[in-house]
């Protein structure tokens, strides 16, 4: 009777470590599981756009004539182009004589300072009963 407890108490104590470390490795499994399943999506993922792209590809190369279309075929110039700098150099030459005069028309038009003593004057109406003249400081 001793001898058939102390096996039973063995193989209690051997089915206790069994049952402890078999928690580790059901949720060992279950991680296992979950990555299988993850990477079975991904693979599955995969191979979609692997089809579509092949569909795109094998669509492209049928409607490729179709979409391109040569309106006139490309030619060799028997000659350089060359800029037309004197045109160029001419217009830009007006222009900026054009912009300058136009710029010292605006300024003047803009510009209130009085120059004469008849236009003080005509502006306030009274007349002017003397002026300051401008002193140069010495160089």
């Amino acid at each position: 009777m001793r001898g058939e407890t102390a096996n039973i108490r063995a193989s209690i104590a051997e089915l206790a470590t069994r049952i402890a470390g078999s928690g580790e490795v059901e949720r060992e499994l279950k991680g296992l599981e979950r990555e299988a399943t993850v990477k079975a999506e991904l693979t599955q993922q995969l191979r979609t756009r692997f089809e579509r792209a092949r569909v795109t590809s094998e669509l492209a190369t049928q409607q490729a004539p179709e979409r391109i279309k040569i309106i006139d075929r490309p030619y060799r110039p028997s000659a350089p182009m060359k800029p037309m700098t004197v045109i160029f150099a001419g217009a830009g030459a007006a222009a900026g004589i054009g912009l300058g005069i136009a710029l010292a028309f605006l300024l003047e038009l803009v510009d209130g300072t009085f120059r004469r003593v008849r236009d003080v004057e005509k502006t306030t109406g009274v007349k002017v009963l003397a002026r300051i003249p401008s002193v140069r400081r010495p160089a």
